[in-house]
């Protein structure tokens, strides 16, 4: 999150116990791009049950992701499972990258499956370090240059999910 913030220039960073279920909440209503990097979940055979995990044990359910009036344009889920479904346990299924797609974000970039944080701080360093113009064109080519560089990296789970 502070390469991200220190990237970005003019980022509120909500770090530790400030990054509290009210905070995060009020901050999505005013901002063109969340940068979330922490733990997720997805539960149930759903995913109705999936949040994100903030301060002192609070949550961002999916049900408050589905009633926000407003979301940003652009996020990034730098967690496990953000952007998890089943569709073929349950056709309804919606995972967190998805409800925020369903709310009106333009791309949701999220991992589809457990990560592990050195992969994940690789990809975002070149995620952010580039031009982001195109979201989507940002991933690929963070994709692309861990593929070729690092062979140990795991680059494959992060998706770009576009409405």
């Amino acid at each position: 999150a502070e390469l991200v913030a220190a990237s970005l220039g003019d980022a509120e960073l909500l770090s530790g116990g400030a990054a509290t279920r009210a905070r995060v909440l009020a901050g999505l209503a005013s901002t063109h791009l969340l940068h979330y990097a922490g733990h997720a979940s997805f539960r149930g055979e759903s995913g109705a049950g999936g949040a994100l995990e903030l301060a002192d044990g609070q949550r961002l359910l999916l049900a408050d992701v589905l009633a926000l009036d407003r979301v940003p344009r652009s996020i990034v889920l730098s967690s496990c499972e953000a952007g998890r479904s089943e569709p073929r346990a349950a056709p309804e299924s919606l995972g967190l990258a998805h409800a925020f797609i369903t709310r009106g974000a333009e791309i949701v970039i999220a991992a589809t499956r457990p990560v592990d944080d050195a992969s994940t701080l690789a990809l975002m360093k070149i995620l952010y370090g580039g031009d982001r113009a195109s979201m989507a064109d940002a991933l690929r080519r963070a994709q692309l240059e861990l593929w070729r560089t690092k062979s140990k990296s795991d680059w494959a789970p992060f998706r770009a999910l576009v409405p």
